[in-house]
């Protein structure tokens, strides 16, 4: 049986951990048994091994409910560990687990500005990489700087569209990924149709407009 006794005070015993995780492979429905290759410890962290065919998804988080509901513990899919190959990898831990992030993901930064790093709370930037931090981390870039992913907010959707005046404008993105490269500056956005787009306070902009304005300013 598990010892249970001062399991909410003390450091978590491995061979209890390896027990109730396998237990918890074998109890939740869909024949999971075979699909769990090792458990480790890593301070306060748990390192799964599994089949290549197990990730981050329902049934792991079925498995770590199971698990948490039999050692009284609150450990939580760390998403940004997962690993694939032969063998899948991903770690579990209690507490607050940072969001994943993800190259392209639309993000706000929540740190504060230092002189290492001098975001704009106020602007919405890109996710330009996620790479390992070397200490079992993650280290997500956001306009050239390395940042924290505790010190970053995902940013919904851009609207998919806006109607004014009779027009319909889809929401573009405009900025550092457009074609000319204009350096560090984050995106924003800018409404764009059919027939124009808008400009400051909602003016209305023909493409002939555009045009006209382009070929007296871009010489």
């Amino acid at each position: 049986m598990i010892k249970l006794k001062n399991i909410l005070n003390e450091a978590l015993n491995i061979s209890d951990v390896k027990y109730a995780m396998k237990m918890a492979f074998d109890n939740v429905p869909g024949n999971w048994s075979k699909a769990l290759k090792s458990v480790n410890m890593y301070g306060k962290e748990i390192g799964l091994v599994m089949s290549s065919y197990m990730g981050p998804n329902k049934t792991l988080q079925a498995i770590v409910d199971e698990f948490n509901s039999t050692m009284k513990t609150k450990f939580k899919i760390d998403v940004n560990s997962f690993e694939k190959g032969h063998n899948t990898s991903i770690k579990l831990r209690e507490g607050k687990v940072t969001e994943n992030f993800k190259k392209g993901d639309r993000v706000k930064y929540t740190g504060k500005k230092t002189i290492f790093i001098k975001l704009d709370p106020n602007k919405v930037y890109n996710v330009q990489d996620v790479v390992k931090d070397g200490k079992g981390g993650w280290t997500i870039v956001v306009d050239q700087y390395p940042v924290k992913a505790k010190d970053l907010k995902k940013e919904g959707k851009l609207n998919e569209a806006l109607k004014k005046d009779g027009h319909t404008y889809n929401v573009e993105e405009i900025g550092a990924t457009t074609g000319t490269n204009r350096g560090g500056i984050p995106l924003d956005k800018a409404y764009a149709g059919k027939d124009g787009m808008l400009g400051n306070h909602g003016t209305y902009i023909s493409w002939s407009d555009v045009k006209r304005l382009m070929r007296k300013y871009s010489r």
